[in-house]
């Protein structure tokens, strides 16, 4: 079922282009500026950065060629949601399929699997699975082992 959901809250593909000229850009931020953030952020998301460990506001804006004030407004706008969350949202989003395909990484342990999604700790990613899918990874994993239990009988 939470596969199911979050499949079906996958927004539209639409060209880029398309999505900026229809957000309102509430961010002071010159719009060839957010364009490029844009650009940056749908590469960083395609080549799967957002599973590096440590990522940050500042360094990512760097990485960018930005400032971070101007990256976090463009992602407060136009992702919907802080930093750190779009960031946990990112990962979480990619791990669920990861756990979904793989029953090796199903016997991970909370830690392990929190590592492989680039996040710190057990706890923190703990929380952001939580937050995102309103349910804990242990009764997911289980879930999964049980689909997998009667898929094998």
């Amino acid at each position: 079922e939470l596969l199911h959901r979050l499949e079906k809250n996958l927004p539209a593909v639409e060209k880029q282009e398309t999505l900026i000229e229809r957000e309102t850009n509430k961010t002071n931020v010159p719009m060839g500026i957010v364009k490029g953030i844009l650009h940056s952020l749908a590469q960083f998301e395609e080549n799967e950065e957002f599973l590096e460990k440590n990522i940050s506001l500042s360094n990512l804006a760097q990485s960018f060629n930005t400032n971070s004030n101007y990256l976090s407004k463009v992602i407060n706008n136009h992702k919907k949601s802080g930093f750190n969350s779009y960031i946990s949202g990112l990962r979480i989003n990619w791990i669920i399929p990861q756990l979904k395909e793989d029953e090796n990484l199903q016997r991970y342990t909370i830690q392990g699997i929190a590592d492989k999604a680039g996040f710190n700790n057990s706890e923190s990613f703990s929380k952001a699975f939580k937050r995102k899918t309103g349910i804990r990874p242990s009764y997911f994993l289980q879930q999964l082992k049980k689909r997998n239990q009667n898929e094998a009988a």
